[in-house]
């Protein structure tokens, strides 16, 4: 149930922390009178969880962007001033802890991709072709 609950929040649904937090304290006081909690105390014990899963060693990154353009001279929106947080683990090493993994043993198909992109310009008309399939440098 925490499973399907944790991929219900924050991956389905994308609910925010305020959010969850709201809709945890909610859950638990009806479950007060039966003498249980919430599968989860707030946000942060969500987030927990899912960073507890084993991702082998794959170690979780951040960086930090802001708004740096011009800003109007009043009415400044919040969001131009805020500094936002991103965190990540690389996908490259993902994939290859994917692959890797003995779970996946025959239940990966691998099939070439091929994707063409055709591009107009007034001047002339231009042929892009984008070939993507699994490289050798995986």
């Amino acid at each position: 149930l925490e499973f399907e609950l944790a991929d219900f929040l924050f991956t389905r649904n994308q609910m925010l922390a305020k959010q969850i937090d709201f809709l945890l304290t909610i859950w638990g006081t009806s479950l007060l009178q039966h003498g249980g909690q919430p599968l989860f105390a707030s946000h942060d014990d969500l987030y927990k969880t899912i960073d507890s899963m084993p991702l082998g060693d794959v170690k979780w990154q951040s960086f930090s962007i802001k708004y740096t353009s011009d800003q109007p001279f009043s009415n400044v929106p919040l969001w131009m001033d805020d500094t936002y947080k991103t965190w990540f683990r690389d996908p490259h090493k993902l994939v290859h802890m994917m692959l890797e993994n003995p779970d996946f043993t025959d239940q990966m198909t691998f099939v070439l991709i091929v994707s063409l992109r055709w591009q107009l310009t007034n001047v002339a008309s231009t042929i892009s072709c984008l070939v993507i399939g699994l490289g050798s440098k995986w």
